[in-house]
C-alpha cells in the first residue's frame, strides 16, 4: 500500500512538472514569436528565429516521446543540437543603417500606452476631457523678448505654468538656421524677468538642449526663484529619416536626446495640494520622432504632461511660433505672426461664474484659475498616502 502511494505521488509530481514546463515553453514561444514579427516589420534579420525553430523542434521531440510511449510511430524529425546564442543586435543595426535602437521601443505613443491598463486609459481620457473643457481660447502675442520686459508685455499678468523654449546656440549647428529667431546666449536668457510673470506657487519647464544646458539651466532656475525638481528627457527616434547625424563638438557620441528642466516656485505637496497638482501616470521620459526638416519643434506630449499634472489654467509659452498656438495657452515670441492678446479679456476667463454649456469654438467654462476635477478622476488617479500624525512622546518621570 505504501509503495502504491509513493508511486502515485511521484506520478502526480511528474505531471505537475511537465505541465509547468509546458506553460513556460508556451510563454517563451509567444514572446519570441512577437519579437520575430517586430523585427520582420522593420526589415531586420531576426536573431530569435533560430531559437524559435529550435524550441519548436524540442516541442516536437516531446510529442514524439509521448507518441512512442503510447505505441505510435513518431514522425521523422531531425533535431538541431547546436547552441543558439541570443544577442541584442539593435546597436549593430544602428551602426549598419543609422536606425536608432529606441525606434523599436513598443507602444511609445500616447494613444497606445494604456491599451493593457483600462483604468489608466479611462483616467487619461477623463483628464483630457476636463483639460479641454476648461481650456481658455488660445491667445498669442508677436513680440521681441529682447526689447521689453515680460511684465510690461503681459500687463502684469502672472501664470501658473511657464514653458520656455529658447533658440539656443547649439541649435544653429544641429538644426536649420532660423532667421526669424536668432539664437540667444545663456546670459540673455537669464536676463528674462521670469519672476515678474510667475505666480506663487507655479511651475516652469525650460528646454536646455543636450550640451552645457544641464548646468546653465539650473543656474537659470535659481536666478528666477525656482528650484529644480525634475529632468524630463526627450529620446529622439528617427524612423522616418534613418541615418547618422553629424557629431558636433564638444560631443563625442551621437546626440539622440534632449533635456527639459522642470522647476517649482513656492511650496506644493502632493498629499495636501491636490487642487493644484495631480500625481499622474506620466514619466520623465518622452519617446518621440525627431523631425526630418531639422527644425527645433519639440514633442507635443510635453503639453499633455503639463496640462495633466498642473491644475492651474494660466499657462504661458515663451519663444513660441504659430504652430505652438494652443487652447489654454498664451504664446509669445517673434515666430508668432500676429497678436490677439487682451489682458481684460484674458482676466475675465478666470472670474468664477455659474457653469454653462459650451457654445461655439471659443466657448469655455469659467472655474476660477483652476481646472475642476471630478469624483471619478479622484477615485482613479494615484495619490500620496496620508500623513500619519505622530504621537507625542511621553517624558520619563523627573524630566
Amino acid at each position: 500500500m505504501l509503495e502504491q502511494d509513493l508511486l502515485a505521488a511521484k506520478d502526480t509530481s511528474a505531471k505537475r512538472h511537465a505541465s509547468l514546463e509546458a506553460i513556460i515553453r508556451a510563454r517563451q514561444r509567444r514572446r519570441m514569436t512577437d519579437m520575430v514579427a517586430i523585427q520582420k516589420q522593420f526589415g531586420l534579420e531576426s536573431s530569435f528565429a533560430p531559437l524559435l525553430g529550435k524550441l519548436e523542434k524540442e516541442e516536437q521531440g516531446s510529442e514524439d516521446e509521448m507518441a512512442q510511449e503510447q505505441g505510435k510511430e513518431p514522425p521523422n524529425v531531425k533535431h538541431d543540437q547546436e547552441c543558439t546564442i541570443v544577442r541584442n543586435d539593435y546597436l549593430q543595426h544602428h551602426v549598419n543603417t543609422g536606425a536608432r535602437p529606441q525606434n523599436f521601443i513598443r507602444e511609445p505613443e500616447l494613444a497606445d500606452r494604456y491599451t493593457e491598463h483600462p483604468k489608466l486609459a479611462n483616467l487619461a481620457r477623463l483628464k483630457r476631457i476636463a483639460v479641454t473643457e476648461y481650456a481658455t481660447p488660445p491667445m498669442y502675442l508677436h513680440a521681441n523678448l529682447r526689447e521689453a520686459p515680460l511684465g510690461t508685455l503681459l500687463n502684469g499678468m502672472r501664470f501658473d505654468v511657464i514653458l520656455v523654449d529658447p533658440p539656443l546656440k547649439e541649435y544653429t549647428v544641429t538644426s536649420s538656421p532660423d532667421p526669424v529667431r536668432p539664437f540667444w546666449t545663456w546670459e540673455e536668457i537669464a536676463n528674462l524677468r521670469i519672476e515678474d510673470v510667475a505666480a506663487t506657487p507655479s511651475f516652469i519647464f525650460v528646454w536646455v538642449g543636450n550640451q552645457e544646458g544641464l548646468d546653465r539651466g539650473r543656474e537659470l532656475l535659481h536666478k528666477w526663484g525656482f528650484r529644480r525638481c525634475e529632468d524630463i528627457c526627450w529620446i529622439k527616434t528617427n524612423r522616418k529619416s534613418e541615418g547618422t547625424r553629424l557629431i558636433t563638438p564638444p560631443s563625442v557620441l551621437q546626440q539622440t536626446k534632449e533635456h527639459c528642466l522642470m522647476g517649482i516656485k513656492g511650496t506644493v505637496r502632493r498629499a495636501t495640494d491636490g487642487h493644484f497638482i495631480h500625481c499622474n501616470v506620466d514619466t520623465d521620459v518622452i519617446i518621440a520622432e525627431e523631425l526630418t526638416d531639422l527644425s527645433t519643434k519639440k514633442p507635443e506630449e510635453l503639453y499633455h504632461l503639463i496640462e495633466g499634472f498642473c491644475m492651474g489654467r494660466r499657462r504661458l509659452e515663451l519663444f513660441g511660433n504659430d504652430d505652438n498656438i494652443r487652447p489654454g495657452w498664451v504664446t509669445v515670441g517673434l515666430g508668432v505672426s500676429t497678436s490677439n492678446w487682451d489682458i481684460e479679456r484674458y482676466s475675465a476667463f478666470f472670474r468664477p461664474q455659474q457653469r454653462e454649456p459650451r457654445q461655439g469654438p471659443d466657448a469655455h467654462v469659467n472655474s476660477g484659475p483652476l481646472v475642476v476635477t471630478t469624483t471619478e478622476i479622484e477615485i482613479l488617479r494615484p495619490k500620496s498616502p496620508p500623513a500619519v500624525a505622530r504621537k507625542p512622546q511621553r517624558r520619563p518621570p523627573g524630566m
